[in-house]
């Protein structure tokens, strides 16, 4: 079942659901890692595009957001200093506090789902994975999807999500086949187009 359908039977506030489906929300469709969702500031999202630095590879990504992640998270009043899910108190161990909160309150939803995983990182992990599959399983490329990941290396995707990138060797061979007839004042994006 959805995971929704769980976090809306769960025995917590309101406010607490509305926190925690714009998290889940936002790592679904942007496959960020739970650090960098929980450090999520308003002034990232620009007219539907979330611009982020990740904390892991300090790769700078951006996402064009669904419209239902944007309507979630307008709902949502940041707290202080712009933060959706943190309270911003710079201290290093309070974000990592707010995100164990967070990863523990998704496992816990996901126990009720009866997805039992022994790490909470793995659990909340699940969301980038899904991310990076749904592209790839609707064509986009895996250099891509490795951009979109914030990975400093394609390698790194192709060792993860290889298995279920099916037919991107076809598809890139399809690519390279319509550069071989393209003229010489012609690109690759003119012939997409």
């Amino acid at each position: 079942k959805d995971i929704m359908f769980f976090l809306e039977r769960s025995n917590r506030t309101e406010y607490q659901k509305r926190r925690l489906k714009a998290l889940i929300l936002t790592m679904r469709w942007t496959g960020l890692r739970i650090s960098d969702a929980v450090a999520l500031k308003q002034s990232a999202i620009k007219k539907g595009v979330m611009y982020v630095k990740t904390k892991k590879s300090k790769t700078p990504v951006q996402f064009p957001l669904p419209v239902e992640l944007i309507n979630t998270l307008d709902k949502l009043p940041p707290y202080d200093g712009g933060f959706y899910f943190w309270s911003g108190n710079a201290n290093e161990v309070n974000i990592k506090f707010a995100q164990h909160n967070y990863g523990k309150a998704i496992s816990d939803l996901f126990e009720l789902a009866g997805v039992k995983e022994e790490n909470v990182h793995s659990v909340s992990h699940r969301f980038r994975n899904t991310f990076a599959v749904h592209l790839l399983s609707k064509g986009v490329p895996l250099e891509t999807v490795s951009l979109m990941l914030g990975h400093q290396n394609i390698s790194t995707t192709e060792n993860y999500y290889a298995d279920f990138a099916t037919g991107y060797m076809d598809r890139a061979e399809n690519m390279i086949r319509k550069v071989w007839t393209l003229k010489e004042d012609e690109s690759l994006q003119v012939v997409a187009a």
